[in-house]
């Protein structure tokens, strides 16, 4: 296999996006150095109109030019186009993108030669279009991160180390407790248990309950 395709052939968008984000350019691995180069050559050709217009006419070019297998030359086209036409990373909206940007070219061609109202009008409905397909008539909808939808647990502990508080010095607790006169003992009791101090009766004896003493 050729070296660029063994050099590449695990690398994805998502390593890509993760290395602009948190990588250092002058330690660029090898692999993702040549990703982005070929991802660029995507771009150029792509805005070639007149010479490489097509999905076809660019994978074509990237075998032929670069030796990468149909299939690798495949995703570096998907990805180019994600990584250069996506406002966010969303595939869809990287495709409506790198339609209007098609516009966008034609609509620079079709500019100089405007001469009748009838051209002014048909250049306004080109633009209009592109607008449409990047989606600029609508609403911006909030997208809600997939983390935040992920399944939660709440784990319940009496134990305080195990809940993230400070550990505290159990006889000097109960002196304290035991300190306090207005309480009877089985409230001094009651308050032991829920400090920690003694076993916790989870479903006390409402008869036994010091609480309802009073």
């Amino acid at each position: 296999m050729n070296n660029q395709n063994t050099l590449i052939k695990k690398v994805s968008i998502n390593d890509i996006y993760d290395f602009v984000d948190n990588g250092d350019p002058a330690e660029t691995p090898p692999e993702i150095a040549l990703y982005f180069v070929l991802m660029e050559k995507v771009r150029q050709l792509d805005s070639r109109a007149l010479d490489y217009g097509t999905k076809t006419s660019v994978i074509n070019h990237l075998v032929k030019a670069e030796h990468l297998t149909r299939h690798l030359a495949e995703k570096v086209y998907y990805d180019g186009l994600e990584y250069y036409n996506a406002s966010n990373r969303l595939s869809k909206q990287a495709q409506r993108n790198v339609y209007a940007n098609k516009i966008d070219r034609q609509i620079a061609i079709c500019e100089p030669f405007v001469k009748e109202i009838k051209d002014a009008k048909d250049l306004v409905m080109m633009i209009e279009k592109a607008a449409k397909i990047r989606q600029l008539d609508k609403e911006e909808v909030e997208i809600i991160p997939a983390e935040w939808l992920k399944e939660t647990f709440n784990l319940y502990t009496t134990n305080m180390i195990e809940a993230g508080l400070e550990p505290i010095n159990d006889n000097l607790l109960i002196k304290q407790i035991d300190n306090y006169q207005d309480l009877t003992n089985k409230e001094k009791a009651q308050v032991k248990r829920e400090a920690g101090l003694l076993t916790l009766e989870i479903f006390p004896n409402d008869k036994e309950n010091p609480r309802k003493e009073r």
